[in-house]
Parts: structure tokens; sequence; C-alpha cells
């Protein structure tokens, strides 16, 4: 699939065709979740709110206990 990206005022956007849209099972609204793999590849899905909830969750514990856990990283290597 191919898209292009466009300026739209001050930002810069991708055009979601309705092929795009179909594939992802997305609609006019949906938040997408946009990640990067190990291989720099990047990977877009429609978020699952029960998910989002749940990494905002994780993101405030690392966010809380950020030294601590990377002491703890530190001691796996």
């Amino acid at each position: 699939m191919k898209t292009t990206i466009r300026k739209h005022s001050d930002a810069l956007v991708i055009d979601m065709t309705p092929e795009i849209l179909a594939a992802l099972g997305a609609r006019e609204g949906d938040t997408l979740l946009v990640t990067q793999g190990d291989d720099g590849i990047l990977r877009i899905s429609r978020a699952d709110p029960s998910i989002a909830a749940t990494l905002d969750a994780a993101e405030q514990v690392m966010d809380e206990n950020g030294e601590m856990l990377e002491a703890l990283a530190r001691q796996q290597r």
C-alpha cells in the first residue's frame, strides 16, 4: 500500500486511503499506535482502549520508579 506525506497547517500528515484504513480496521476518529521494532521498522495499529489504559499505567510506574528500574537493568547486564 502506498500513501503520501503532505503539509497541513503547521503539521505533516499521512493520507490514510480507504485501503489502509480497512487493513487497520480503523475509521475516522480512531486512535492509532505507532511502534518501532528493534529492526527500525514502524508498525501502525489501531489502539485498543484497554491496552492504552494499561500502557498509561505502566508509563506512570516507570516515571515514578525510573532510577530503581535503571539500577535493576544495570544489574541484569
